[in-house]
């Protein structure tokens, strides 16, 4: 007799209607110029570790350990040379919800809202410093999904290179598959008749 399997998919434990969850519990203040302003002790890491922890946000395992080791390198004042700044991370946070804006789709023209992981992601690749306040991290790759703000990230990433971070010369670069730049290169040839 054939055993039969059954999939039960169970609701996500993920709710994506809490903004709490979402976007985290602490919430920015306008400051006297009209921007955004996060208080000064603010940690997206530990927020998004709490969430982790507590199961609000699910996920992967190496995600897990990622954070975990960075949730210590926090509690324990550094690690090696590099201490986490809060003024540093807390920086690229609010260059983007101040200055950045969506360019494509509904959203198009509207000031980015960072959600607690996009927080927490630019929070760890910036807010590592030495005493000289060179970043630890120098080069960061981001696998995520279809259609879940890889390309915004990058661009708001691009952007403070290039405009707000305080780096000389800085050399920012993007690298993407080329097969769809191909296609559409080809297509415009065939239009063109060249």
């Amino acid at each position: 007799m054939a055993s039969t399997t059954s999939l039960i998919l169970e609701p996500t434990k993920y709710p994506r209607t809490d903004p709490d969850i979402i976007f985290g519990k602490t919430k920015p203040f306008i400051n006297k110029k009209r921007l955004k302003e996060y208080p000064k002790d603010y940690n997206p890491i530990l927020e998004y570790w709490e969430q982790i922890q507590t199961g609000k946000t699910l996920v992967p395992k190496k995600v897990y350990q990622q954070y975990e080791e960075i949730v210590r390198w926090i509690k324990e004042g550094g690690y090696k040379e590099w201490f986490y700044s809060n003024e540093r991370a807390n920086h690229v946070i609010e260059f983007a919800e101040n200055y950045c804006c969506h360019s494509k789709g509904k959203m198009a023209g509207k000031k980015v809202v960072l959600e607690l992981w996009e927080k927490a992601y630019l929070a760890s690749v910036y807010g590592f410093v030495d005493i000289e306040g060179n970043r630890k991290h120098q080069r960061v790759v981001l696998i995520v999904g279809k259609k879940n703000g890889k390309s915004l990230l990058d661009s708001i990433m691009g952007n403070y290179g290039l405009f707000a971070d305080g780096e000389g010369g800085p050399e920012i670069y993007a690298v993407a598959r080329m097969v769809a730049t191909l296609n559409r290169a080809k297509s415009v040839k065939a239009k063109l008749n060249i």
